[in-house]
């Protein structure tokens, strides 16, 4: 019997049930479940009472040959969230109308760009980087793309934005939530506006918190949450017009009651995860969870010692001209 350095924390029949509910998956990763996790003992056994406070699990401890055990099993509430979990993961796989998402990462800002697109190739580009543009053109062109917006979830002040470098090689509309002050702009979402783009509709989501201005993107099976919502994490809130306040009601009152099984894919990830969605980030989200209290929340982001951001006095002015450095050197 093959053993796992996990034996001494778990041991259960449904280890693959379990798993589901242990890692961040998205469509291809849910196919490849491995029987040992990759995460510390300690992150485990955090996971593992997270669900049996939800009522996925129960938890029963054993002493055997002298050490102690914790066995684990589905709750019937737990077997039919992870069966529901997969029925709607394979609908979204099959549906003929589904986005295509590519997504890009920036090893410097940690950023991820996003290229959506539809069967028709009628594409959207999502926090596109300045220094990464030459790989998305490379991207596009090899796809037969044809690029028809340019979306910024909100004033970036870690990277500047190829959004004017985009719409000056393929004409496309450039788009930002309207609470952004912004010049070039071709477009200003309302909240709750919506974008049809081919056979793709957004839903324009006002999220503040993080900045004043931040945006969610919702389409089918998948929500594009900027700095808003981060895989267990969230933004940062101490500058450009962020409020802690503002965002805890962006992430629990917008997006957590979207469905469950919505795929979530953040501007940025620091531990190299790459998508989570809606119903984990609730379960356990270090920053806010279902359970987290709003002032507790606002407390901790008081707390925080933060950095202040290396191309902030950079990013920020050429963010607000969408990225047209000529602009830029003009106010100079």
């Amino acid at each position: 019997m093959k053993t796992s350095r996990f034996d001494n924390i778990i041991h259960a029949p449904n280890r693959l049930q379990i798993c589901a509910f242990l890692v961040q998956l998205d469509e291809a990763e849910f196919q490849l479940l491995r029987d040992e996790l990759a995460v510390s003992d300690s992150v485990l056994s955090k996971h593992i009472k997270q669900l049996e406070k939800v009522g996925y699990l129960k938890l029963r401890k054993s002493t055997v040959n002298g050490r102690q055990h914790t066995w684990v099993h589905l709750t019937g509430e737990g077997r039919q969230a992870f069966k529901d979990h997969v029925k709607e993961l394979k609908r979204i796989s099959e549906d003929i109308n589904r986005p295509f998402v590519k997504q890009l990462f920036d090893e410097e800002s940690h950023a991820y760009t996003y290229i959506v697109h539809d069967k028709d190739l009628n594409t959207v580009i999502i926090d596109p980087v300045i220094e990464q543009f030459e790989r998305d053109i490379e991207y596009i062109e090899n796809q037969n793309l044809q690029i028809k917006y340019i979306i910024e979830t909100h004033i970036h002040a870690d990277h500047i934005t190829s959004a004017y470098l985009f719409k000056r090689k393929y004409n496309a509309q450039i788009c930002y939530g309207s609470k952004n002050i912004v010049y070039g702009a071709d477009k200003l979402f309302d909240n709750n506006e919506k974008l049809t783009v081919g056979t793709i509709i957004f839903n324009i989501f006002h999220t503040p918190g993080h900045t004043n201005g931040c945006i969610s993107l919702y389409i089918n099976g998948y929500v594009f949450t900027g700095d808003t919502l981060f895989i267990k994490g969230s933004g940062r809130t101490d500058f450009q017009g962020g409020s802690s306040k503002d965002l805890f009601n962006s992430v629990r009152n917008i997006l957590y009651p979207l469905p469950n099984e919505t795929v979530v894919y953040p501007a940025h990830d620091y531990r190299g995860l790459t998508s989570s969605t809606i119903g984990l980030e609730k379960i356990w989200n270090e920053s806010i969870c279902e359970e987290t209290e709003i002032e507790t929340f606002v407390l901790n982001e008081k707390n925080k010692k933060r950095l202040y951001p290396k191309k902030f006095d950079v990013a920020v002015p050429s963010n607000t001209f969408c990225g047209d450095l000529s602009k830029v050197k003009k106010l100079k």
